[in-house]
């Protein structure tokens, strides 16, 4: 089950142990560990000493078991479409607009647990080296409009860059992709109809 596979993590007995002495945290308290790494990054990227005994290779190691759980989850489709479904329609819509519309920018902004599973869907995401997204980390679709090989038909091209660095996309080519291509991946996780499919059972 997911659940065993996440309690599977090595050395989480160990990494849970340390945190626990580094915060304060008793045996018999629960351990939230998404509320913890959020806490201990706020800390480090404000220049701020870490609280208690945390040292920057534990925050380091919590981070690591942090993104590895969500790589975990959104790693599902099931899971993947209802976390980010709608907002992969969002970019869709938008580069459809882009393309044929007066406004070519759209922005959207979110959390780097948004960040997470949308990398996920566009297979972009590490589950094996998981690196939780650094503090501001942005994802940013690029599209453009060109033709494969001189006299052939016109297509739209689009090349996702995170942090920076491109992602995905054709070998050789720059990172571009055909939009259809796009289209074709993140189809599947677009929810039909949410609220049905995310009922509770």
């Amino acid at each position: 089950s997911l659940d065993e596979t996440i309690l599977a993590f090595p050395g989480l007995p160990r990494l849970e142990e340390g945190l626990r002495k580094a915060i304060g945290a008793g045996e018999g308290e629960g351990l939230k560990w998404q509320h913890a790494r959020e806490m201990l990054v706020c800390y480090a990227a404000h220049d701020r000493a870490l609280p208690g005994s945390v040292t920057p290779q534990l925050l380091t190691d919590v981070n690591t078991y942090a993104a590895w759980v969500w790589g975990q989850w959104f790693s599902r489709p099931e899971l993947n479409r209802l976390s980010i479904g709608r907002l992969l329609k969002d970019v869709l819509d938008g580069i459809d607009a882009a393309m044929t519309g007066p406004t070519v920018f759209y922005a959207f902004s979110g959390h780097d647990s948004t960040i997470v599973p949308l990398l996920c869907a566009l297979g972009a995401f590490d589950v094996d080296t998981p690196h939780w997204p650094p503090y501001a980390s942005f994802v940013a679709f690029e599209v453009a409009e060109g033709t494969p090989t001189p006299g052939a038909a016109a297509d739209v091209y689009v090349r996702v860059v995170y942090n920076g660095d491109v992602v995905g996309g054709e070998e050789g080519g720059g990172g571009w992709r055909r939009l259809e291509e796009l289209r074709r991946q993140l189809q599947p996780l677009i929810p039909v109809d949410y609220h049905h499919e995310c009922r509770a059972l």
